[in-house]
């Protein structure tokens, strides 16, 4: 069944968020490179580890585990006292515009409503050139949140999209100077995205968790290291008891943001973990035994893992992750791009 939804969008019935609810959409789960990499397809790749490249291009890419994108993540919700559904955007990743063309129409995604960027790398911040298809311009720019850092590198990458300094939890709208003379300055300024840019961390490690507003949820940001020193941001959220982690980058936590997470209860746990390394320790992601460790020490009910290397399979995987459940209660498992999962259900309210 169908329903006209925002903006006349036809959307699923199945779709539709109704008060308090909402709802987290994987809009990729792989590393940097995403899964098929493309030294495996063409022959390039020198290694003799196995991988799941060849199978990860068989049949649709939507109905395919073992296919993934760079990670980011969709936040969909709708609060008690709104009338509309919110939908806020975790990294704009290199992927972001086939992200948006696989899963926007099935979940009857209209248009993001801010982006929140976790760190500076490029699979994080790449796709920011086609945030302009993706917000309703009538609604003003669109507020994108981030780190002093990253800003600072945004504005190298895109400095046609940035023209002023933002303030520490304020915003500066950035605008377009038109350089052509045919065209008036309106007309050239439509070519790209209105973004409006906001800090809500340095981020520090001696000050690491200042809260932000986004549409009436709060956020609270907490710094992680992403091979030491390189610091990338994670996010709590939930205004009850209940709480939901996001961290899509991750080699270690600092002992002060542990002590910090320690005082929640943990339902939702999203986290980075490469792959399998045999007991070696990459020097910017944390494995997958690492991420098992990290959902045990903070007592998280639920673990999703994201970030994940081409050469770790989906089903062979969550197959022996279930031996957590049996033995230690912890239910820990491979996200996969597309999964939707609801988080009022799970008791999380935000």
């Amino acid at each position: 069944m169908t329903v006209l939804g925002e903006n006349g969008v036809t959307e699923d019935s199945r779709n539709v968020l109704q008060g308090g609810e909402s709802e987290v959409i994987f809009m990729g789960t792989g590393s940097s490179t995403g899964t098929p990499m493309i030294s495996c397809l063409v022959g390039l790749s020198k290694s003799d580890t196995p991988c799941v490249c060849l199978s990860a291009v068989q049949g649709d890419p939507c109905e395919n585990k073992n296919n993934r994108l760079n990670p980011s993540l969709l936040l969909r919700f709708r609060l008690n006292n709104s009338d509309s559904t919110r939908h806020v955007l975790f990294d704009c990743c290199k992927t972001f515009r086939e992200a948006a063309v696989r899963w926007f129409s099935k979940f009857s995604i209209p248009y993001l409503d801010a982006v929140i960027l976790s760190h500076r790398h490029a699979d994080a911040i790449l796709g920011i050139d086609d945030l302009r298809m993706a917000y309703d311009t009538k609604s003003g720019p669109l507020p994108v949140y981030m780190s002093e850092k990253t800003f600072g590198t945004i504005k190298n990458v895109f400095p046609y999209l940035v023209n002023s300094q933002p303030s520490l939890h304020g915003s500066m709208v950035s605008s377009c100077k038109n350089k052509h003379r045919d065209q008036p300055a309106e007309a050239a300024s439509a070519w790209v995205a209105k973004l409006d840019w906001r800090l809500v961390s340095r981020p520090s490690l001696d000050d690491p968790f200042s809260p932000f507003d986004v549409h009436g949820i709060e956020v609270i940001p907490f710094p992680v290291f992403h091979g030491e020193p390189v610091l990338s941001l994670g996010f709590l959220m939930g205004k009850g008891e209940k709480k939901f982690v996001y961290i899509s980058d991750i080699s270690t936590l600092p002992e002060n943001v542990e002590r910090f997470l320690l005082q929640y209860s943990i339902d939702l746990f999203i986290c980075d973990g490469l792959g399998y390394n045999s007991g070696r320790s990459h020097n910017t992601h944390q494995n997958i035994d690492d991420a098992v460790l990290m959902a045990k020490t903070l007592n998280a009910k639920k673990t999703l893992i994201v970030g994940i290397s081409h050469r770790v399979d989906h089903e062979t995987t969550n197959e022996a992750l279930k031996s957590h459940l049996v033995q230690e209660g912890l239910d820990i498992q491979l996200a996969y791009d597309g999964q939707s999962l609801r988080l009022d259900t799970l008791g999380i309210t935000l």
